[in-house]
């Protein structure tokens, strides 16, 4: 893998090799809902996680501060998809106990899902100096001195994870990716046919073993190896390209040719792609810069660029929102979805559109549906509250602001909104409802004009 592209993909897996009893279950599902199994992510947020977060978050500021505390807060937000909360919570773990393995690796998890490889290179490092028999944390360490050259280094700490166990594919298959920087091509192919017996689904072992026999003028069992990772992934140019020249060698004409073409497309396919990304950063940048016609125009190049960029359309929407050019969000909304069905901020997005337009029924599911997408997506929870309130439903509206505050305990609007239907409730600014109301007007004084004024007025 020489990308950070091959490198991103190849993070999922890491939930097939943990064996530390203890994790076990906080890493399969930080990765099934943060990364992966839509079976597992389509449900809503049970009161049992949203417990547990707060029991978190009280353990936090009881104190003294912990680092075992902040790691059961990270592990509690990584279980709902906060990734950033977690990166937080996991950042005063470490800080707080520099031996706490476990938080140093799960750190390292999602700094290198994120492309963050300096950052995430250390905190594997760290985890390894931290807890020597955390194996996962070793191979990831491997993986990165593997990347800037240090072939001797990555070898002997892929050794030290085989030593302790033996049957890792993905050590055994960064042993074949630094036998293949090496010119060990016989070895390198040994490696990735061991690691693909082991782990079926680690089609990148699969890739590497076509690239081995490549380069060893192996035709046949390249293009079988190419043929193999592309039936489940269609849109591989490596395989594509990889399998055209294989094709080609073997004299097999026709099929070579389908395979260039492949190959030809998919790179049109990211030709335009990268243009569509170039033009939504420079649309950004032009946003923050107050340059709001030139962003349009960017936007604008972006979805022409790469009409099935859900990224730019999702951009494109915000914009429109933010001119209070409705209808015209929500069909950028829809695009996005229509390119990217499990979009949750385009979801959530598409929402507040509705509830701006008197939809409100709409944008409850709207709502709804963001939340099952990314089960601690604290917007969606805040929003669906304002909706419910339209609604009359004050009781289910508290919940939900509840559950922004249990997630985003920082959330100002959330504060002020569940103080308000205090007060509606109690028929006075009570202790519950000032609390409430003085906390968000702390976080964001800005607010105060939620909060009308006769009730305003009786605030401290």
């Amino acid at each position: 893998m020489g990308n950070g592209e091959e490198r991103a993909r190849r993070v999922p897996p890491l939930a097939f090799t943990i064996h530390h009893s203890l994790f076990t279950i906080y890493y399969l599902l930080f990765f099934a809902l943060a990364f992966g199994s839509p079976n597992e992510q389509d449900v809503p947020l049970p009161s049992g996680e949203l417990e547990a977060i707060a029991a978190a978050r009280q353990a936090v500021r009881d104190g003294p501060p912990s680092a075992k505390a902040y790691l059961s807060l990270g592990v509690a937000l990584v279980r709902v998809g906060d990734n950033d909360g977690a990166l937080e919570a996991l950042g005063e773990a470490v800080r707080l106990d520099p031996a706490e393995g476990q938080a140093w690796y799960l750190k390292g998890l999602i700094e290198a899902r994120r492309s963050m490889w300096a950052p995430a290179g250390q905190d594997f490092k760290q985890a390894v100096q931290a807890q020597p028999t955390l194996v996962e944390a070793r191979i990831e360490w491997a993986d990165m001195l593997r990347r800037t050259g240090d072939f001797a280094g990555a070898g002997e700490e892929l050794n030290k994870a085989l030593e302790q166990d033996p049957q890792s594919p993905l050590a055994i298959y960064d042993l074949g990716l630094v036998q293949l920087a090496q010119g060990n091509l016989a070895e390198a192919a040994q490696k990735f046919r061991q690691a693909t017996v082991l782990q079926p689904a680690l089609l990148e072992a699969q890739q590497s073993l076509g690239d081995a026999l490549l380069l060893q003028h192996d035709w046949a069992g390249a293009a079988s190896a190419y043929q193999q990772v592309m039936a489940r992934q269609p849109a591989s140019l490596e395989c594509a390209n990889g399998l055209a020249t294989a094709l080609r060698h073997l004299g097999d004409r026709a099929p070579a040719a389908a395979a260039y073409e492949t190959a030809h497309q998919l790179t049109l396919q990211k030709i335009q792609r990268q243009r569509a990304e170039i033009d939504n950063g420079r649309a950004l940048n032009l946003w923050q810069a107050g340059k709001t016609p030139e962003a349009l125009a960017a936007l604008n190049e972006a979805v022409q660029d790469d009409p099935a960029y859900p990224e730019a359309h999702y951009n494109l929407g915000r914009l429109y929102q933010d001119q209070g050019k409705v209808n015209e969000a929500i069909a950028q909304f829809q695009e996005a979805l229509h390119y990217r069905a499990r979009y949750p901020e385009a979801v959530n997005k598409l929402g507040e559109a509705y509830l701006s337009l008197g939809r409100t029924d709409e944008a409850v599911k709207a709502f709804r549906t963001a939340q099952t997408m990314r089960r601690g997506f604290a917007p969606a929870y805040l929003n669906l509250g304002r909706a419910l309130n339209k609604l009359g439903s004050s009781r289910e509206a508290e919940q939900q602001f509840r559950a922004a505050l249990a997630l985003a305990p920082n959330t100002a609007a959330a504060h002020i909104e569940l103080g308000l239907i205090f007060v509606r409730s109690d028929g006075s600014v009570s202790p519950r409802a000032g609390a409430e109301l003085a906390e968000g007007l702390r976080l964001d004084p800005g607010l105060r004009s939620m909060i009308p004024e006769r009730w305003r007025e009786q605030l401290p």
